[in-house]
């Protein structure tokens, strides 16, 4: 992809750990996008806005999932078990979406990456096209990926659709944490959202803790 395109003059992707309290270890790592222009920073929801405008998120999104890709390697050959959350813009399971447009399956077999170590993260709330959301997450839950749902319990979640995409993970939004320790109202919804999730067998994630009171509340 030629980022200069979106008026960008570099573009990077950065893997985040996501940590395993009960086990002491890193449990996968999730990938982000860094852009810039000349010295500036560039926000990841101002680069797929620009994206959008020029009909490119579908390329901008394919693009920098082959990057995360290609940096997972050398994770995984220090931890097989490892995993990488890859996001998909809401946009592109949406209208006239067909799975051949996606083409990061090509890049994991090249690299000899099993799908067993790649989670999908989807958020759902922006998916507007439910029997496309349904065949994304049977295709790529047929071939062996994990599926997971982002920033869950705010904006427009809707909670019927656990049963329909049976996700193996959720994240819960970082907003619904924040401050957990002492907001009785949030807590309480943490925790319907993390017993609803148990039922069907998936794991929970907090997503931004930062503070020691919010992480041994959760």
């Amino acid at each position: 992809m030629d980022i200069t395109l979106l008026n960008i003059t570099s573009i990077d992707i950065y893997l985040q750990p996501i940590i395993s309290i009960n086990k002491k270890k890193i449990f996968g790592y999730e990938a982000l996008v860094r852009a810039y222009r000349e010295d500036s920073y560039i926000a990841p929801h101002t680069l797929f806005h620009k994206a959008k405008k020029q009909n490119l998120c579908l390329e901008l999104d394919n693009f920098l999932r082959l990057l995360a890709i290609k940096k997972f390697k050398n994770y995984l050959l220090e931890d097989t078990k490892v995993l990488l959350f890859l996001n998909f813009q809401p946009t592109t399971i949406n209208d006239d979406f067909k799975l051949q447009q996606l083409s990061f399956e090509q890049e994991l077999e090249e690299l000899q990456i099993p799908s067993k170590n790649i989670v999908l993260e989807i958020k759902e709330d922006g998916i507007e096209n439910t029997q496309a959301l349904n065949a994304f997450t049977a295709y790529y839950k047929q071939q062996g990926f994990i599926i997971s749902l982002d920033d869950f319990g705010t904006g427009s979640s809707q909670y019927e659709r656990l049963g329909i995409v049976k996700p193996d993970i959720v994240k819960i939004d970082r907003s619904l944490l924040s401050n957990i320790s002492t907001n009785y109202i949030n807590a309480e919804i943490v925790k319907s959202i993390a017993n609803m999730c148990h039922k069907i067998g998936a794991t929970v994630l907090a997503e931004g803790v930062e503070q020691e009171e919010e992480i041994l509340k959760c």
